[in-house]
């Protein structure tokens, strides 16, 4: 759970980066960047400011830049993600680096045509990103911005001033170094006023940031956190079940196992047992990774192989919906 406060490298193109990961879960985070998310295949719940959606295949959700989300899919998800600085329009529609769009999943807005005609831009933008060629970064810009434009026209959106938006880089900062913090030392015997120190604040203000931006108490959030790596070290080890539960954190199998039934509906126990008999989906069988990036081009020739199975080309694209 290292390196919470995510840095986009755009590695492609100046502020555009796509990417295709198959994730169970993903800790609370945060990054600078905007990101739109397309779930290609499976469901996940996703969490933030306090709200959980949860969002089936075909569907999409929208992060803010500086918003603290957490995901999890109880039997992995295929995420098609674009991420994009705010500020990458910044010479021709300023407006763009202070807006944030409302955390709703994004066919509650837009109508079958819509959704089939941003579906189409979408993917068909990540197939040129993917394959590169001369002038795919021209490509992927313009139906980058065609695709904004629809999410102008029907997704909800509020302005932020400037103020706001210093207000939430300070924040995420602050998320960050909470993250890194627990991170470090869940281990350990660690309360919340090791934090308050640590950052320099009240335990009671502690404790309402705590739940405003993680959506959880602290002790809500440790458990979580002690009951993943619990969950990495059954996935990759042979330890005994108190050898798991004092490395993890917990301070006896008995308190890791309440974790486990809240988070896992299962013991740990029965949860390694599930491992072993194969009952598991197969990515929470990968080794200390919830989550897996796949190359660019293992992305093309899956998301090849996805398009062709959906029908959708750029051909396809109903352009004249664009308007």
């Amino acid at each position: 759970m290292n390196n919470e406060f995510e840095h986009i490298q755009h590695s492609n193109i100046g502020n555009l980066k796509i990417f295709l990961v198959s994730l169970v879960y993903r800790s609370p985070h945060i990054h600078s960047d905007l990101e739109i998310c397309y779930v290609l295949d499976g469901e996940i719940s996703v969490t933030s400011q306090r709200q959980t959606l949860t969002v089936a295949t075909g569907d999409f959700y929208i992060i803010n830049s500086y918003a603290v989300h957490e995901l999890y899919s109880r039997d992995s998800a295929l995420i098609l993600a674009i991420q994009l600085s705010p500020k990458f329009c910044l010479s021709y529609f300023p407006q763009m680096k202070d807006m944030d769009f409302l955390f709703h999943s994004g066919n509650q807005y837009f109508t079958e045509d819509k959704q089939a005609l941003c579906f189409s831009l979408a993917v068909t933008m990540a197939q040129h990103y993917f394959s590169g060629g001369e002038g795919f970064e021209l490509c992927c810009m313009g139906l980058l911005n065609l695709f904004l434009y629809q999410l102008l026209l029907h997704f909800p959106y509020e302005h932020v001033s400037d103020e706001k938006r210093a207000a939430q880089y300070q924040k995420s900062r602050r998320v960050a170094r909470i993250t890194a913090f627990i991170d470090q030392h869940y281990t350990e015997k660690l309360l919340l006023s090791d934090i308050a120190e640590e950052e320099s604040l009240s335990i009671p203000y502690l404790s309402h940031f705590f739940h405003d931006n993680f959506g959880q108490t602290f002790q809500a959030y440790l458990s979580a956190v002690r009951c993943e790596k619990a969950r990495q070290l059954l996935l990759v080890t042979d330890h005994n079940l108190l050898s798991v539960s004092l490395e993890s954190g917990f301070s006896d199998v008995k308190y890791m196992n309440q974790a486990f039934l809240k988070h896992y509906g299962c013991t740990a126990k029965d949860y390694r047992l599930g491992i072993a008999q194969k009952t598991l989906p197969d990515m929470q069988r990968s080794l200390l990774s919830t989550q897996t990036f796949l190359s660019q081009s293992a992305s093309k020739n899956l998301l090849d192989v996805y398009i062709r199975q959906a029908g959708v080309t750029f051909t396809h694209i109903p352009w004249d919906m664009l308007l």
